[in-house]
């Protein structure tokens, strides 16, 4: 069992900031070009694509809006909208970059809820490393693409070639940019759903040294070294609490509560290895406290079912 309340893969927020700001980049790197010694026709033409870049941006965060009440109609009006705007600005400006990783990351967040947009993410990716083939940006982002695609498929082996495929991608932008986080993340992830422990914990390990104060990456790191621990139990109930991985996975989850101390997953996480290596007292305060925290219903009984025998 991994220790971790949402299957939900916690890119999406950072996704849709990374849009944003690209969005906002573009409008301005545009109104700059405007003002240079161009052509009327050409700043006429810098204009409508500015136009078209920022009524998307509109559009995306109306779709953002909808998406928090599972309004189904104006999900799919504003998403076409938005994807309808970036396109016209494509049209006027084919082989800008910009544009062409604006419409990669829509269609990478519109991927929630339309079942070919990863397909069209993959191909505005694949034109963005054709046009700047030093750049790990389109090979990360590939990357994460084919690991979503194999989240999505419907079998192992499928889900297998997916998540190797990803592989290469990120090793491709790693290649490129050996410090690139986001790369290390996503390729820890990836080895740990084809049950690589070690590779996963080392790749994860460099991402956390390269941004020490993200916590979700401190967070994978100890699911991760947990994950291992139990592993290599074979089976056994309780886990000694002076084993090196169950150490190491306590100590990153007790560091992030201490940054953040309503870190539900890590707390949670924390019970969870307590609960293994016999410490039922410290895992029922820990329980005790996130059950202050998580209110939704299905996390509350996933939560009473675990800890059934202590709670």
């Amino acid at each position: 069992m991994e220790n971790n309340l949402s299957d939900k893969l916690r890119r999406n927020i950072f996704i849709g900031v990374l849009t944003i700001l690209l969005a906002s980049f573009i409008y301005i790197a545009i109104a700059k070009r405007g003002g240079d010694n161009l052509s009327v026709a050409n700043n006429l033409k810098l204009a409508r694509v500015a136009e078209y870049i920022n009524e998307s941006n509109r559009e995306l965060a109306l779709f953002r809006q909808a998406q928090t009440v599972n309004d189904k109609e104006a999900i799919e009006n504003h998403l076409s909208k938005s994807i309808a705007s970036a396109r016209n600005a494509e049209a006027i400006d084919p082989d800008n970059k910009d544009i062409i990783e604006y419409l990669g990351r829509i269609y990478v967040e519109a991927s929630s809820v339309s079942s070919d947009a990863l397909e069209y993410a993959e191909l505005y990716y694949k034109k963005l490393n054709a046009l700047q083939p030093h750049d790990a940006t389109a090979d990360n982002n590939l990357g994460y693409i084919l690991y979503m695609k194999g989240e999505k498929a419907n079998n192992q082996e499928e889900k297998e070639s997916f998540y190797n495929s990803s592989l290469v991608y990120y090793d491709s932008a790693l290649g490129k940019e050996a410090e690139m986080t986001n790369a290390l993340y996503g390729k820890a992830i990836t080895l740990d759903k084809l049950g690589k422990m070690d590779e996963s914990i080392e790749a994860m390990g460099k991402a956390t040294l390269g941004d020490p104060n993200n916590q979700e990456y401190s967070y994978e790191l100890g699911r991760m070294y947990y994950n291992r621990a139990i592993a290599k139990s074979e089976g056994s109930d309780v886990v000694s609490l002076e084993n090196e991985d169950i150490e190491v996975a306590e100590e990153l989850f007790k560091n992030i509560l201490s940054a953040e101390p309503r870190h539900a997953n890590a707390m949670y996480s924390l019970a969870v290895l307590y609960q293994k290596t016999g410490g039922a007292e410290s895992a029922q305060t820990l329980v005790n406290s996130l059950l202050e925290i998580v209110k939704e219903k299905d996390q509350v009984e996933l939560i009473e079912e675990q800890f059934k025998d202590i709670y």
